[in-house]
C-alpha cells in the first residue's frame, strides 16, 4: 500500500505545480508592463511569455507581438488595470530624444538717490536652447540669447539739473546641459507631470552700448556721448520646475544665477582717446519658458 500511496502523492504535487504555473502564467498575462530597452524604446503591453530562457514576449496588441532577447531588456515595470491613456511612458525625457528650448526674461525697475537724483531701469532677454538626451534626464546642447536693456536717470538740483540715458544690447553663444530628476522611472499620465529641473551653461559673445549725458547749471553746462563695444563671457546656473502639457511639450518656471565678465572699449565726444576697462556683473531674474521634445 505505501508504493501506491506514494505515486498518489507524486501526481497531486504535479498536478498542483502544473495549476500554480499557469495561475502565474495567466496572472502575468492580465498585467500591463511598460518594457525599458536599453536603446531607449519604451514598448507597452503584456507579457505574452518568458520562458526560463533568454527571451520575452510582449503582446503589443490583441493582434501583435514583439519578441526580444533579455540582453537588451533593462527593465520591465508592472502596471495592474491602468488605462491605457494613462499607462504610457513619459518619453520625452529620455535618451535620443531632442529638446528645443525658448525662454524670456523681464525686469523693470525704479531707484532714487536722495531726492535729487531719480532713476528707471527696463531689461529684455530672450534665450533659445537645443540638446540632446544622453542618458534618462540629462541633456546636452548648445544655448543661445540676445538682451536688450534701458535705464534713464534724472538729476534736479535747482538751479542745476541733468539727464542721462544708457542703451545696451549684448548676445552670447555657448554649451549647455540640464538635467530633470526623476526622468525615466516615472510613469503614468504625461500631462501635469512635474519634473524638478538643474540647467547651467557659458555663453561667450559681447555687445555694443551708449550713454547720453546733459548737464546745465550756473557757469557750467555740457553735452557727452559716450559709445563702447565689449566682448567676454557669462556662466548661468538655473533651478525650476517643468510641468508637462502633454507628450510633446511643457512649460518651465526658474530662477537663474548670472555672472558676466567682459572688457569694455569706449569712447566719447570729451576724450580724443579711447578708454579699455574690464567690467563684472551679477544678477537674479525669473525665467518663463516652453519646452518642445521630439522623438
Amino acid at each position: 500500500m505505501a508504493l501506491p500511496l506514494r505515486r498518489t502523492l507524486a501526481r497531486l504535487a504535479a498536478a498542483l505545480a502544473l495549476a500554480t504555473g499557469s495561475a502565474a502564467a495567466a496572472r502575468a498575462q492580465d498585467v500591463e508592463c511598460l518594457v525599458y530597452l536599453k536603446s531607449g524604446e519604451v514598448v507597452h503591453g503584456r507579457v505574452a511569455d518568458r520562458p526560463p530562457g533568454a527571451i520575452v514576449t510582449i503582446a503589443t496588441s490583441p493582434a501583435a507581438s514583439r519578441t526580444f532577447p533579455m540582453a537588451e531588456v533593462d527593465s520591465i515595470v508592472a502596471i495592474r488595470r491602468l488605462e491605457p491613456a494613462l499607462a504610457r511612458p513619459v518619453r520625452a525625457l529620455r535618451p535620443r530624444s531632442l529638446q528645443l528650448g525658448l525662454s524670456a526674461a523681464y525686469s523693470h525697475g525704479r531707484s532714487a538717490v536722495g531726492s535729487e537724483t531719480t532713476g528707471s531701469s527696463e531689461d529684455v532677454g530672450l534665450a533659445a536652447s537645443v540638446s540632446f538626451f544622453v542618458v534618462p534626464g540629462l541633456a546636452l546642447g548648445v544655448g543661445a540669447g540676445i538682451s536688450r536693456s534701458t535705464s534713464n536717470s534724472t538729476y534736479e538740483a535747482a538751479p542745476a539739473h541733468g539727464t542721462t540715458s544708457v542703451r545696451s544690447t549684448s548676445w552670447g553663444l555657448g554649451p549647455y546641459l540640464a538635467y530633470y530628476v526623476g526622468a525615466g522611472h516615472r510613469t503614468g499620465k504625461v500631462a501635469g507631470s512635474l519634473y524638478p529641473y538643474l540647467a547651467a551653461g557659458v555663453h561667450f559673445g559681447g555687445g555694443t552700448d551708449s550713454t547720453a549725458a546733459e548737464y546745465y547749471g550756473t557757469g557750467l553746462s555740457y553735452v557727452d556721448f559716450v559709445s563702447s563695444s565689449f566682448s567676454g563671457h557669462s556662466e548661468f546656473v538655473e533651478a525650476g520646475v517643468l510641468c508637462m502639457l502633454g507628450e510633446w511639450a511643457g512649460i518651465a518656471v526658474g530662477v537663474a544665477y548670472t555672472d558676466e565678465s567682459s572688457r569694455r572699449r569706449a569712447a566719447s565726444m570729451s576724450s580724443i582717446q579711447a578708454e579699455t576697462a574690464r567690467a563684472s556683473t551679477r544678477y537674479v531674474d525669473v525665467e518663463l519658458g516652453l519646452r518642445w521634445f521630439l522623438y
